[in-house]
């Protein structure tokens, strides 16, 4: 539908569905004066920084190409490398594919200034740029546009099936790391038990839903509780980015599984390998020190904690390889995976800043310290999440030694298939 509309007729249909659906007769250009009242310039002069913090909005959707891993022991042929990589990086491209496609569809559709309209009733909360209470989403946006109802049909259905799939993904997801958990002994055994009948684990998936119907009912009747919540794009970005961190280690702190495997054969050369970690540890540092500014501009002090924190935290983080990169600086080869944690970890981790350090993005990028710690209850809450699992763990290897049981032999090998 938006590859096809007639930009000549874009506004009248707007207008058209708004009046419709209870909204403004005369939405088009009331959202344009909106916007263009509340000083937002929908001809906007190039901006680098700007045009790079579109990647993470892209990256909240491309991140979960990876998703699969969680259910690797219930994949056939699992460890089959090369189905790993189509499965993983074929959803990637795909899926960037269509993303691309959908930019390039909206541009044609409704042009590039009325994007900025769009995208302020979403960014800016200016409520004359939505319809009827809506943000102006690629849906709404192609309902408003065409004139059959088959077609309405089918986005509706879609938008049930997203919704269905979003639920059943994050239910098995999460349930299976649950499981691998309790498996670990870092939780109760209760949670890896199989049903014998559905052999699936019930207990994993029945707790997850039980906790979550209070945070459905929060989300649809407590106010100010999107607020509260804003962390979660925060904490999913950081789980992908220090995963992909661990694989630098991994191939030496865990010699023989990684040997073992089937991705362990994989080298690429040391020159590349380095080349991958300046990009990297550049990325997360360079983006640091741009938006600290941004986040906190009236405290230097701040600012610079963040980029000098940003520095250490590479240096530090890194101290266990150093003694390889005489070697790689050589040419010799580095494995596969730890090229691909030094790269994909340091620019996951450069999204992960842009969640914190932007306040253009909406996540946690605001820092008012004013009356603490009432306006930065996403920011101790996605804090205090990690925090508690860390504490969480430590007790409970603790409790668990106690009992006989060493958790660290948990990661001595690699679960079969």
């Amino acid at each position: 539908m938006l590859f096809f509309a007639n930009p000549a007729t874009v506004a009248a249909k707007l207008n058209g569905f708004s009046a419709a659906v209870g909204g403004d007769p005369n939405f088009y250009q009331n959202a344009v004066d909106a916007v263009a009242a509340a000083g937002i310039n929908t001809r906007p002069p190039f901006s680098l920084l700007s045009t790079l913090l579109v990647a993470p909005i892209a990256w909240t959707s491309l991140q979960w190409a990876t998703y699969s891993a969680e259910l690797n022991g219930e994949i056939k042929d699992a460890r089959s490398f090369k189905k790993q990589v189509f499965i993983m990086v074929g959803s990637l491209i795909a899926t960037g594919v269509l993303l691309a496609l959908l930019a390039l569809a909206m541009e044609k559709a409704i042009g590039s200034e009325f994007l900025y309209v769009a995208g302020a009733g979403y960014w800016s909360l200016i409520g004359e740029a939505n319809i009827a209470g809506f943000n102006l989403w690629p849906p709404i946006l192609a309902v408003a546009l065409t004139g059959s109802p088959i077609i309405v049909l089918l986005i509706a259905f879609g938008y049930i099936l997203n919704s269905f799939q979003i639920a059943c993904n994050i239910l098995t997801g999460t349930s299976r790391i649950m499981v691998a958990a309790s498996l670990d002994r870092a939780m109760p055994e209760w949670f890896s038990r199989v049903n014998e009948r559905y052999h699936t684990p019930v207990n994993a998936l029945v707790f997850f839903f039980l906790c979550s119907i209070p945070v459905i009912l929060a989300y649809s009747f407590v106010s100010g509780w999107i607020a509260l919540t804003l962390g979660v794009t925060f904490g999913c970005g950081i789980a992908f980015a220090t995963s992909a961190l661990c694989g630098i280690f991994f191939p030496y702190r865990a010699k023989e599984v990684y040997e073992a495997s089937p991705g362990g054969k994989y080298t690429v050369s040391g020159y590349v390998g380095v080349l991958c970690g300046l990009i990297g540890a550049g990325s997360f540092i360079w983006i640091s020190w741009v938006l600290a500014p941004q986040a906190f501009a009236t405290s230097a002090v701040l600012v610079w904690l963040v980029r000098l924190g940003a520095i250490a935290a590479v240096v530090l983080l890194l101290r266990p390889i150093y003694k390889y990169v005489p070697e790689w600086m050589q040419g010799k080869p580095m494995p596969w995976m730890v090229a691909l944690g030094l790269l994909g970890g340091g620019l996951g981790m450069a999204m992960v800043m842009t969640f914190l350090l932007s306040p253009a993005l909406g996540v946690l990028g605001t820092w008012i310290f004013d009356e603490f710690p009432r306006r930065l209850w996403a920011q101790v809450i996605a804090v205090a999440i990690p925090v508690a699992c860390v504490v969480w763990y430590w007790l409970t290897k603790r409790a668990q030694k106690a009992r006989g049981f060493n958790l660290d032999y948990a990661f001595k090998e690699v679960p079969p298939e």
